[in-house]
């Protein structure tokens, strides 16, 4: 099978190697860029730095809201790893799921810490449009008296293990002409959602909603919203979503909730590269439907303008965090006009950072990545 662009695999031991990096949300007054403490270890000195503590989620007083828990690190992989997977099902010429249970056995095989021995994934569709655009939607659901879902590989320390919840992930991949994209000739602008010429009636009441002036880069916008896309992926989510409400006797539950004592399946989304983008964009539009939607993307470009940022910074169940490796050029792309939203793991040699909203909060005390980030 051809291989996905090698950044992938760069990016997967990167983030494997966040269990011997430090990770922070940086504070605007504190140099010394103080460890969030873990949840659990709250009532001990924090310690300075120390990544055992962003293997659970991490929080801090100070970020008040759900949609600024740092994802685990296990989390983070997982996604990573499918982020990977999606590209395969180019190279068999899929057309749908039916080639997913092979893919995954071949792309399990080559990896030492994606397992799915102990979990069952299922594809619950799978499409590459007439403009490329490839997304599919997995399930992960953990097996019966299973306890660990994911290792790190040799050298990981047992004390690290952290067992992976069910989610439902909607993965984009990236297309493979990202650098025209993301050119100025092709750095249009578009209000965010479908076209009006577009079916749009399953949606409607979401694109009510947007307020005015929120605009995102058209080829973006087109991947996500055209030929009716969204709409399919929305209901494959909440088929998956409905059947566990179904067997858990929740028929009447809208969202993805779980009052029957059980863990409640979490919402993912995630991508590489443009697909990063797509993912973003994807989560904005399920926030509305789902009681929460957590975006993990890995080299994802800028998506909008400034009042997409702040619209989606202000969105109370979504968590959008972009995961950026050193130097790389694509999340610094395209030019000034627009703007990241979410949060910025930055990756660097010897320390891990996490930049709150990107730019940062004064009245937080956490700022943002510094001045010369965009041209490092």
């Amino acid at each position: 099978m051809r291989q996905p662009p090698s950044s992938i695999f760069l990016l997967l031991q990167l983030i494997t190697f966040l269990l011997s990096i430090s990770l922070s949300i940086s504070r605007l007054h504190d140099p010394t860029i103080t460890t969030i403490p873990n949840q659990q270890q709250q009532q001990q000195p924090q310690q300075s730095p120390a990544l055992a503590a962003a293997v659970n989620t991490l929080s801090s007083s100070s970020l008040s809201s759900s949609n600024n828990n740092i994802p685990s690190i296990r989390q983070t992989i997982e996604l990573a790893h499918l982020s990977a997977l999606v590209y395969y099902f180019r190279d068999v010429k899929a057309h749908d799921c039916t080639p997913f249970n092979d893919v995954l056995a071949w792309f399990s095989a080559q990896s030492k810490i994606f397992r799915t021995d102990d979990a069952t994934y299922q594809c619950h569709f799978y499409e590459q449009d007439a403009q490329d655009t490839q997304v599919i939607v997995i399930s992960r659901t953990k097996l019966p008296n299973s306890t660990t879902t994911t290792t790190m590989g040799e050298g990981a320390d047992d004390d690290d293990d952290d067992s992976l919840e069910d989610y439902v992930a909607v993965v984009y991949a990236g297309t493979d002409d990202f650098k025209t994209a993301l050119t100025d000739a092709h750095c249009r602008m578009t209000k965010f959602g479908p076209l009006p010429s577009t079916n749009t009636s399953s949606l409607q009441s979401f694109i009510d909603g947007i307020p005015k002036g929120v605009e995102v880069h058209a080829v973006f916008n087109n991947a996500v919203f055209r030929y009716d896309l969204m709409e399919r992926v929305l209901d494959a989510v909440s088929n998956v979503m409905e059947a566990d409400r179904t067997s858990s006797g929740n028929g009447d539950d809208t969202s993805n909730s779980d009052d029957s004592g059980g863990v409640e399946r979490k919402i993912l989304t995630t991508g590489h590269s443009l697909g990063g983008a797509d993912s973003v964009l994807c989560a904005v539009v399920l926030s509305y439907y789902f009681t929460f939607v957590t975006s993990v993307s890995i080299g994802c470009p800028k998506t909008g303008n400034g009042v997409w940022r702040g619209y989606v910074n202000d969105i109370p169940n979504v968590a959008v965090w972009r995961v950026v490796n050193k130097l790389d050029l694509v999340p610094r792309m395209p030019d000034f006009r627009f703007k990241h939203v979410g949060h910025t793991v930055q990756l660097g040699r010897k320390i891990t950072k996490a930049y709150y909203h990107h730019d940062g909060d004064s009245d937080l005390g956490y700022r943002g990545v510094p001045f010369n980030w965009a041209g490092e």
